[in-house]
């Protein structure tokens, strides 16, 4: 099995969807059948700024989008077998796209987000919880609208999150739940387990 990225483009001063905007996966571990590297090959975004890459091996990858206007922008992104990696690709105006890339300060950088990683583990045994679906119970701002579903080993991922306190659930295939507390950091990974019972 592979796995997806799924994502949204929007701009940075509104949040507004971009639609139009070519999206490419520029670099990643491993080969992606059909998966276009050129930023000028790549999908488009429909009106509501989606766009969808399929049959990604599991790994680091790395994703940018250029909109109509020149606006930029990039994420990096883990993607797990059997799973769906969500994202949100915030855009710059191309000036401020280039301070940012240049390092000139502060005033060109887009907000600054978070990501999770995690696995589900039984409670009793910690033996990894496969096809366990992962949902946002709370959090400090918007989230993915998307359930991902755990690997074979328990794994999952959720990016785009705002700094701040997050509550996830999960629940088995069997009905087994459990719940998960823990902080966002901007710019950081944070790493967690939530143990179904």
């Amino acid at each position: 099995m592979r796995g997806s990225i799924h994502g949204y483009v929007v701009r940075g001063d509104t949040r507004r969807p971009v639609a139009g905007a070519t999206v490419a996966v520029l670099r990643g571990t491993g080969p992606a059948q059909g998966v276009c590297r050129e930023p000028d090959a790549g999908p488009m975004t429909d009106s509501t700024g989606w766009f969808a890459f399929s049959a990604l091996d599991e790994g680091e990858w790395f994703v940018r989008a250029i909109g109509p206007n020149n606006g930029r922008g990039e994420a990096r992104l883990a993607v797990f077998d059997n799973a769906v990696t969500e994202v949100t690709i915030v855009l710059n105006g191309l000036q401020r796209w280039m301070a940012t890339a240049l390092g000139s300060g502060e005033q060109g950088k887009a907000p600054m987000t978070g990501s999770v990683r995690g696995r589900v583990l039984r409670a009793d045994t910690h033996a990894p919880v496969a096809d366990a679906t992962v949902g946002v119970v709370r959090g400090a701002g918007p989230a993915p609208d998307i359930a991902p579903l755990t690997d074979a080993l328990g794994r999952f991922a959720l990016d785009g999150l705002p700094p701040g306190i997050w509550v996830l659930a999960a629940t088995a295939p069997d009905g087994a739940r459990g719940t998960a507390e823990f902080s966002i950091h901007a710019d950081q990974e944070t790493h967690i387990e939530i143990e179904v019972r």
